[in-house]
């Protein structure tokens, strides 16, 4: 797809949606990042290993936690901060596998913090990579990992591609999010999960179908739109 990109940020600086990343510690300096946010940046840090990767954990939590409550409240550059802050903490204390649910899921929820401050292409990455984290993970799993989690963000990594005006791909991966999310309604159905963990894995996927088919409505008016320019454009000629 167009968006397999596995670095952490592009080697192109001219994108608006690439991130530059700092280090982390007690002093700091502001810098401006491509995203034009400010970010904080520290110059020196005088830790043990063990406790440096214990701080990061909780760091990294509160920051995940901070920029929950950011996204719910509005404040989306505000989010994707402190979404980018606990990356990079993350990684930084964990070997990155293609098994982290808590590296998959941070990825995600920055991506849908960018969906909002219009940064589609930024967003598109973010939700490749939350995939990408995923890859080793069991067909079963919570509505935090497995399947319905990667219904919901191959859906929302659909959806930035169409914002970014990548028309074709967003109708693959729509198409995609369709089939990941019938194949996972039966997986749930097979699974040996609680009532209430069954219905609310149920409710997410069979959103996602919806969300996704509105999303190959929208591929379609896009493309006709596309079509009638061309024609336009090739009769004045």
């Amino acid at each position: 797809m167009g968006v397999a990109r596995t670095e952490e940020t592009s080697t192109s600086t001219n994108r608006k949606d690439s991130f530059a990343m700092g280090s982390d510690g007690p002093y700091y300096k502001r810098e401006k990042t491509f995203y034009g946010f400010d970010f904080a940046r520290n110059e020196t840090r005088a830790v043990s290993d063990s406790e440096d990767d214990e701080g990061n954990n909780d760091d990294a939590k509160r920051l995940r936690d901070e920029g929950k409550s950011f996204y719910i409240n509005g404040c989306y550059r505000e989010s994707v901060l402190r979404y980018t802050e606990a990356i990079r903490l993350h990684k930084e204390s964990h070997s990155i596998s293609s098994g982290d649910a808590i590296l998959a899921a941070l990825y995600g929820n920055r991506a849908a913090a960018l969906m909002m401050t219009g940064a589609y292409e930024g967003a598109a990455d973010d939700c490749h990579r939350a995939l990408q984290c995923t890859v080793a993970m069991p067909a079963t799993g919570g509505l935090d990992s497995g399947p319905v989690f990667r219904s919901k963000i191959s859906c929302r990594m659909a959806r930035a591609l169409l914002k970014a005006g990548n028309v074709w791909e967003a109708d693959k991966a729509f198409d995609s999010a369709i089939g990941s999310a019938k194949e996972a309604l039966q997986l749930v159905a097979q699974s040996n999960a609680g009532a209430e963990e069954t219905r609310a894995a149920e409710k997410i996927l069979n959103q996602s179908i919806t969300d996704a088919t509105l999303g190959l409505s929208d591929v379609k008016r896009y493309r006709d739109a596309l079509d009638g320019a061309t024609k336009i454009t090739a009769d004045n000629a």
